[in-house]
């Protein structure tokens, strides 16, 4: 009996709200959806982007798409900013027929579940890429560090020795 139940996260709160979060690579993009029905976890769901442009608008663009064929909650949770998030929100109102909020969560609960989407998003890039969920995060983070508008796709890096006044090696 125990073994043909279904297994459901149960959150603290009855609301329905999806939690989004988005990886980046340097070719491509990765999107995951937790979808909480009445505080339960019923659905998980892993999207492609294909070419990676800016963030803002690609989460703009995902929402817009996403939502077309997707049951609309009441409270959408994102990782990061998107362009025009009041445009979006009024559209997605209109569509369900009820208030839609958009919002990035700073603390508690709700980011603890952005943060677990977004690492579901980094494992099925890795799994995609044949590199770990770390590397993928380590380059992110680097590519964020550098000013750089995606990860970097390879590093090189030279060593130059030098033993005594003759033996100057490099490689």
């Amino acid at each position: 009996e125990n073994v043909s139940t279904k297994q459901l996260v149960v959150g603290k709160s009855d609301e329905s709200s999806d939690y989004i979060g988005f990886s980046v690579s340097s070719d491509t993009v990765s999107v995951a959806v937790l979808v909480y029905r009445n505080g339960k976890l019923t659905d998980k769901k892993n999207y492609f982007l294909g070419e990676t442009y800016d963030s803002r608008e690609m989460r703009f663009d995902f929402l817009m798409r996403y939502y077309e064929n997707n049951d609309i909650p009441s409270k959408i949770y994102i990782d990061d900013e998107i362009i025009d998030v009041e445009l979006i929100s009024e559209y997605l109102t209109s569509k369900r027929g009820k208030k839609v909020v958009i919002l990035i969560p700073k603390q508690g609960e709700k980011l603890k579940l952005v943060t677990l989407s977004k690492a579901n998003a980094s494992e099925y890039l890795a799994l995609k890429s044949g590199r770990t969920a770390k590397e993928l995060s380590a380059l992110e983070e680097l590519g964020e560090a550098l000013g750089l508008n995606k990860p970097p796709k390879l590093i090189e890096s030279y060593d130059i020795s030098n033993f005594g006044a003759d033996g100057i090696v490099a490689g």
